[in-house]
């Protein structure tokens, strides 16, 4: 830097010529922006042509916006004006910060035209991503084979491989006594009929054919025990039983392809079913005429009370009970016939158990549902 006056040279940090003695005239401002009459020029897209000016205020500076489309920031905050101190941080459109020692150093060295540090302020924005060169479809079209590969596999592995669908079945039944029935029979019948219940529902919630016998293959019911429920006289009314089978829908999936690739097991369970449908027509049969005898003999009865009451006789005169008529009440054919109906619905139950077995066996493991016996 020289003198003004004598164009001695001076020290960077000198205050006055040592050649003459005059004062060395100090810089009164710094203008900042893209402008080649600007003190610092920042050639940067950030930066108006006339972005900002710094100049010094007491022991400060005061920073002052010179309307620029980007702003001017200090500490973080967009201001228009404001007194900056060593250590604020100042940016001019959070392209470019201020140094300190640069801008100390400029209002030291004098007026523009005298050499001094320049530029006051470095670009300090993050480097911008280079743009790839990969093809926009090519990445799409990867991240979408990733998401389906990913998607596939979560299937396969917790819902055909990993998870296991456990399939609860429960019933109630009540099964009321018929009349002419024995301990032993009533005992029986609500036992087949408590586990039908669970059958029955099998097919609709494990989706197939509905197939009350290919069910009794494919699912293991247990059946709880008889609970006896008894009328005002004491005498058995009903009998209370609870089935329920607990069903693997994987393990359930293994049978009935077993059991659909064996074309002699399902001819086999296709004639069980006929069987079946004519046995429950023999039980209905054998039931009615259990009770037969006795209706119709309560019938007489009744038809004989209201003949007297008609004619005015009284009950003495109408004889004994040997002389009414005739009624076959004898129970012992019909409840052998009863009998013989639920000991065929047991067998034919029974008759598949071969069946039931191996399926069970084929798979990974058996619930320990009972078989009837």
């Amino acid at each position: 830097m020289k003198c003004s006056k004598c164009g001695a040279e001076l020290e960077a940090n000198a205050n006055f010529c040592i050649v003459c003695g005059q004062t060395a005239p100090t810089l009164q401002k710094i203008r900042i922006g893209r402008n080649a009459d600007c003190d610092v020029i920042i050639n940067h897209e950030k930066i108006s042509r006339l972005h900002a000016i710094i100049v010094p205020e007491g022991t400060q500076y005061r920073i002052t916006d010179q309307g620029s489309t980007n702003g001017v920031f200090v500490n973080g905050q967009r201001i228009s004006t404001a007194l900056i101190k060593p250590g604020d941080h100042v940016s001019l459109g959070k392209a470019v910060s201020l140094d300190w020692k640069q801008l100390l150093a400029a209002f030291t060295a004098g007026p523009s035209g005298a050499t001094g540090p320049s530029p006051v302020f470095y670009i300090d924005e993050e480097k911008k991503p280079q743009k790839s060169s990969t093809n926009l479809p090519l990445m799409i079209a990867i991240v979408a084979v990733v998401i389906l590969g990913l998607g596939l596999g979560s299937y396969f592995l917790f819902f055909r491989g990993g998870k296991d669908d456990v399939i609860n079945f429960d019933a109630e039944y009540s099964y009321a006594i018929k009349p002419g029935e024995t301990s032993d029979i009533s005992e029986r019948r609500s036992k087949l009929e408590a586990m039908e219940k669970i059958l029955e529902q099998v097919p609709a919630r494990l989706g197939f054919e509905n197939s009350l016998l290919m069910a009794y293959c494919l699912v293991d019911v247990s059946i709880g025990e008889p609970q006896n429920v008894f009328n005002h006289k004491g005498e058995v009314e009903a009998i209370n039983r609870s089935s329920n089978a607990i069903v693997s829908k994987k393990e359930f999936d293994k049978r009935l392809e077993q059991l659909q690739s064996s074309p002699d097991h399902v001819a086999q369970i296709k004639e069980a079913e006929n069987r079946l449908a004519q046995v429950k027509i023999e039980l209905a049969a054998a039931e009615l005429a259990l009770t037969a005898p006795k209706a119709i003999g309560e019938t007489v009865d009744k038809m004989i009370e209201a003949v007297g009451e008609l004619v005015g006789a009284k009950p003495d005169s109408l004889g004994s009970k040997n002389d009414k008529p005739k009624v076959d009440d004898s129970m012992e054919l019909p409840r052998k016939n009863y009998q013989k109906a639920i000991e065929d619905m047991e067998e034919i139950y029974e008759s598949l158990n071969p069946i039931k077995l191996s399926l069970s066996e084929s798979s990974r493991s058996s619930k320990g549902g009972r078989v009837l016996k």
